[in-house]
């Protein structure tokens, strides 16, 4: 998952940082620069928000900043 995907899920799922930071058990300050990519995350981190995003019903379907869709 891309920083570019990460916002375009929450925006699909119509999701502040704070809504993703609660349901990932992170900070909004995690959440704001990864996809800011400010710096590098441990995988574990962008796993967790990842499965966070696919659990509210986000697809990833392409390493691209398009590759996001909800499950029908």
């Amino acid at each position: 998952m891309t920083p570019q995907q990460c916002r375009f899920a929450r925006t699909l799922l119509n999701w502040s940082v704070l809504d993703l930071a609660d349901n990932a058990d992170l900070s909004t300050e995690t959440i704001s620069g990864y996809e800011a990519g400010y710096e590098e995350f441990m995988e574990s981190v962008i796993a967790s928000i990842q499965v966070t995003l696919e659990y509210a019903g986000v697809e990833f379907i392409a390493l691209d900043e398009n590759g996001v869709r909800l499950r029908s």
